[in-house]
């Protein structure tokens, strides 16, 4: 168990989680149609910038170190999590705590078609030539296109019936370790956004959605009896994980600095869960594709 933290602890971890929150909210509204993967490196690479440790509290150190693998996990269908996130405290020089979270990533898709594009096994054989412009009539990016969100956009990519989500619910079951939906939505929704843009957009007011995270275990259930081509929307998560704030599910910082910190939801890692650490986070062909610790450390007294 993770032993009582300062304060100054957990509110630095907070700042730094809602700093992400807020910069994938404006990347979705700079980019309406990113790639789900885009928005994992973009949180990679907003975290990386944490990875100097910082002195927080007296005698209190913060690191946050990152690894992105990607690879060919995009193309097969056992991945049980993109993301995940392991907590180590050290006090006096020793490690008395090691936790895990594991997160799989959807993002909401705006309405009007098929507008965001998914990753094909196309575009991992094409590799780079996919830059290059065609020499067919194609549109000029000077066309307008309207990007709109609503309570009734789908997580296109999570469907009731599709192997993922009977793979996480077989993972969770014979290795007893959670796993956790990561949100990826605008700022708030309804929310409208024409391409090209003249200006950058703006985060306003606190915000109804950005990202979010829901127990896997929650949205099987509200799955439930529904056809297997069935795909929630952001209206399905109302209510999913909390009320208020957290109607859409948890925001991102709490459900690190209060909910993994604070022993409420991730797993400690035990002697026995060293064999499922291993083949998730340390096998190249593992179905990890990226990698957050928060390393913690104290002194004794």
């Amino acid at each position: 168990m993770i032993p009582p933290l300062p304060q100054e602890v957990v509110a630095y971890v907070r700042r730094v989680f809602r700093a992400c929150d807020k910069e994938l909210s404006r990347r979705i509204a700079r980019v309406p149609n990113v790639h789900e993967t885009a928005l994992d490196m973009a949180l990679i690479d907003q975290l990386a910038a944490f990875s100097s440790p910082a002195l927080v509290a007296p005698n209190w150190t913060v690191r946050i170190d990152t690894h992105f693998l990607g690879g060919r996990r995009h193309f097969h269908s056992w991945e049980v999590a993109d993301i995940g996130l392991l907590v180590f405290v050290r006090i006096g020089g020793r490690v008395c705590a090691k936790k895990v979270a594991l997160l799989q990533s959807k993002r909401l898709f705006p309405l009007g078609g098929d507008t965001v594009a998914s990753d094909s096994i196309d575009d991992y054989h094409i590799g780079f030539g996919r830059l290059f412009p065609s020499d067919e009539i194609t549109v000029a990016l000077s066309s307008p296109t309207t990007f709109r969100f609503s309570p009734s956009s789908k997580y296109k990519s999570l469907q009731a019936g599709g192997h993922q989500a009977s793979a996480i619910a077989e993972f969770e079951r014979t290795r007893n370790i959670p796993v956790h939906y990561l949100f990826y939505n605008p700022w708030a929704v309804p929310f409208e956004v024409q391409t090209p843009m003249a200006s950058k957009p703006k985060l306003i007011g606190a915000g109804n959605a950005g990202t979010r995270v829901v127990p896997a275990a929650l949205v099987a259930q509200k799955m439930v009896g529904k056809s297997p081509t069935f795909t929630p929307s952001f209206q399905d998560m109302q209510g999913l994980a909390g009320r208020n704030r957290h109607m859409a599910g948890w925001c991102l910082d709490y459900f690190v600095a209060d909910l993994v910190l604070g022993c409420k939801e991730g797993k400690i890692i035990d002697t026995e869960d060293q064999n499922t650490m291993r083949s998730l986070f340390s096998e190249r062909s593992g179905p990890i594709s990226a990698a957050i610790a928060i390393g913690i450390e104290g002194a004794n007294g």
